[in-house]
């Protein structure tokens, strides 16, 4: 049997490729009959030995390899695809070939694993499924008596986004911090709720939300306010670029949103351009402050200045303090 285990989502891939391992272990506690490849330091014969031997007291073998089409050699791959007529012979042997990341879709193996092997893609998760999962995972810690709130659930999936690892540490460290108030392993203590609040405190935001307030600053043509938020993030360390992308990047989906004829929910447009609800309903209120001309004149020059920064055309630090001023000028 061949299983190919495969996608961006790492994080649920792995749960998959554990699961499967877990089983064999019950079945098999010796773990004589388990073997793991990495892919990079994978030679040929060690993998043939391994699928051709007889498994030791056990009706089968688990054999995982991880990342060969991405990091193994050209050689070995080359070797496994000849050699695939002869391996699937072998049915005492389990066969797990497991990648993370994007793969390129065109290579050889990666063919030949889809069309012969049962296959599995763990595409990252959508803001609806990432919102449902973060409600599953907090509703696993069932001795915490911990819970979260629409908003809090909205504004953690958009601070952290698709990456399963660091919203585990995250969601640990929420719940973690809720605990800490009362004694939550204590079944009749009142149930705790994460708040938006809560959120903010603990999480560090991939989307930062004082680009948000940024853009309201600009919108409302509030000059002292937009400098404020601009000089806060450089003091921070934040640089030049990420800002002007941050700000080049919300600009265009102001533009798609305010571009739609009829009125749409936050759900529909949601699911339309693929943000974030939270993303969404902000971008919604911003809107009203603006033009789609004016978006558009905004947004070409907000392009001009990347360029001249990219260039060495102008100085990063100036060129924002002069957009500020010029988007906020009174027109």
């Amino acid at each position: 049997m061949l299983i190919f285990l495969y996608g961006q989502d790492s994080y649920r891939s792995w749960q998959k490729l554990n699961e499967i391992i877990q089983r064999y272990r019950k079945i098999d506690k010796s773990g004589l009959n388990l073997t793991i490849f990495e892919g990079e330091n994978l030679e040929f014969n060690e993998f043939k030995n391994s699928v051709e031997s007889i498994p030791f007291l056990a009706d089968k073998r688990l054999i995982v390899v991880k990342n060969l089409i991405s990091q193994g050699t050209s050689q070995t791959i080359k070797e496994i695809i000849d050699y695939e007529p002869q391996m699937t012979k072998f049915k005492s042997a389990v066969i797990v070939f497991y990648e993370t990341g994007e793969l390129n879709k065109v290579n050889v193996l990666f063919k030949k694993l889809k069309k012969i092997a049962q296959s599995q893609e763990f595409q990252l998760l959508k803001p609806f499924e990432l919102n449902k999962w973060i409600k599953e995972k907090i509703s696993q810690y069932k001795s915490s008596n911990v819970s979260i709130d629409k908003k809090a659930l909205e504004k953690l999936a958009a601070y952290v986004g698709s990456d399963l690892w660091q919203m585990t540490n995250e969601i640990d460290k929420l719940i973690l911090y809720k605990m800490s108030d009362t004694d939550r392993n204590n079944p009749r203590s009142a149930p705790a709720t994460i708040t938006s609040k809560d959120v903010d405190l603990l999480i560090k935001a991939k989307i930062d939300t004082n680009i948000f307030n940024t853009i309201d600053a600009l919108g409302r043509k509030n000059k002292k306010e937009a400098l404020k938020n601009l000089h806060q993030h450089l003091e921070e360390g934040v640089s030049e670029i990420y800002l002007l992308t941050m700000i080049v990047w919300q600009f265009r989906n102001l533009i798609k949103v305010k571009s739609l004829t009829n009125v749409e929910t936050n759900l529909e447009i949601s699911k339309k351009f693929g943000l974030h609800p939270y993303v969404a309903r902000k971008t919604i209120a911003q809107t009203q402050n603006f033009t789609l001309r004016q978006l558009k004149k905004i947004y070409q020059k907000l392009l001009e200045v990347d360029l001249s920064i990219k260039t060495g055309k102008a100085d990063a630090k100036t060129a924002l303090d002069m957009l500020v001023i010029q988007l906020t000028a009174s027109s």
